[in-house]
């Protein structure tokens, strides 16, 4: 899509990142499902990215490289905080399961207000832990790579006058 000035008068920024927001969440919902069902849930950062830029172009009225940018930030952001949450779910369900396998004095159970605060220092003990956040943001930035490079690529082509 190109790029013109009629165009980048018309974008509405703020508008374009709350549609970026909003749909960069089917990425995080596709995020939680595929977790719940134990499925790798790396393309959905693919998703989050492709949904968030689509969201901004809808909802801001045009596309510029401002947009683009945004957009990856907000999904990356999406990404990240689902990555975190789904993370927390797990951790405490597999606590409560193990903890009723031992004996009285060696059982620990949590709910997840507790251990939402204290993941951070879980995953500083295993980093193996972001792995699948990794993918995920790398699946992200393969995801619409061809997209933000044809963008840049056109509005270099019109400023050197090809």
């Amino acid at each position: 899509m190109d790029i013109t000035e009629n165009t980048q008068k018309k974008e509405n920024v703020l508008l374009g990142a709350l549609g970026a927001f909003l749909f960069s969440l089917i990425g995080a919902v596709l995020f939680f499902v595929l977790n719940a069902i134990g499925l790798i849930e790396s393309i959905s950062g693919f998703v989050a990215v492709f949904a968030a830029i689509n969201g901004y172009i809808i909802f801001g009225k045009g596309q510029s490289k401002k947009g683009v940018i945004i957009s990856l930030i907000i999904a990356a952001v999406v990404i990240i905080v689902s990555w975190y949450l789904c993370f927390c779910i797990t951790t405490v369900k597999q606590i409560n399961a193990q903890a009723g396998k031992l004996p009285d004095e060696l059982k620990y159970s949590t709910t997840f207000t507790e251990f939402f605060p204290n993941g951070f220092g879980v995953i500083a003990k295993q980093p193996d832990l972001l792995i699948s956040l990794g993918l995920s943001l790398v699946f992200g930035a393969l995801g619409y790579v061809s997209h933000v490079t044809g963008l840049f690529y056109s509005d270099k082509s019109k400023k050197n006058g090809k």
